[in-house]
């Protein structure tokens, strides 16, 4: 795949450094020649010096032709810009790194009105992962959909939990809620379930529900601690803002 990348920042190499080791094309558009330099020192990539939301960069860096654009430099409003005038020239898709509170907020518009195909804080996306971290301690991952109503959460069945031995036939009578296994891994091995397969001991369940309903029933069932009410958080940088007002 042919990718377009605006900034050699820490944002945009690392990026760039994963999707060169999974084999696509990266060009890269930074103004800073030396940071440019090192990025292709680094990584097999092609690159362009000069600002990203110029025309006649993004034409001699091929976006026209390109299968997707990722504007990750440290101005949002660059990002912006370059994300919509690379959507207009022809990418395929786009994504603009948005790390103002103000911007962010407008997602829906950038996405609807402008064009660009998705807009992404890291600073937001991290606060949701810490938060996720506080609902469910001892998960071993946790996946999000439908803006956070409904999650599939990893957790490991203890010895001492009603759940060892139950066969899935079972499973929503002795639990009694709404809820799903979607995959059971055990031993290395992935399971996909039916209503034969038991669970044992040691197994990790991936089960998907709604948020409240999850913590009720990891709490009945002894698989996971119950969710951290205090927390003191130091600092009041980006991550704190969209954390307190999750």
């Amino acid at each position: 795949m042919r990718i377009v990348i605006a900034g050699a920042g820490k944002y945009g190499r690392t990026i760039a450094g994963e999707l060169v080791a999974e084999g696509h094309d990266i060009t890269m558009i930074e103004r800073d020649e030396e940071s440019l330099d090192r990025a292709i020192e680094t990584y097999d990539l092609s690159g362009l010096v000069g600002n990203a939301a110029s025309y006649e960069i993004q034409k001699q860096a091929g976006v026209d032709s390109c299968q997707a654009f990722l504007a990750m430099t440290g101005s949002d409003e660059i990002n912006l810009i370059s994300a919509i005038m690379a959507q207009k020239q022809g990418a395929q898709k786009t994504l603009a790194r948005v790390v103002n509170p103000d911007h962010s907020l407008d997602s829906f518009f950038f996405s609807q009105a402008l064009g660009i195909g998705v807009s992404v804080n890291h600073n937001l996306e991290a606060a949701r992962k810490i938060l996720q971290m506080l609902q469910y301690p001892s998960a071993t991952s946790v996946d999000s959909f439908f803006g956070g109503r409904v999650q599939i959460v990893a957790v490991r069945v203890p010895a001492d939990s009603l759940l060892a031995g139950l066969k899935l036939l079972d499973f929503r009578h002795v639990c009694g809620q709404d809820l799903m296994v979607c995959v059971i891994q055990r031993d290395g091995q992935v399971i996909i379930p039916d209503g034969t397969s038991q669970i044992l001991a040691g197994d990790t369940l991936h089960v998907t529900g709604e948020t409240d309903t999850l913590q009720a029933f990891y709490a009945r069932t002894n698989t996971m601690v119950p969710a951290i009410r205090h927390v003191l958080i130091t600092g009041g940088g980006g991550i704190a803002y969209w954390l307190l007002g999750l």
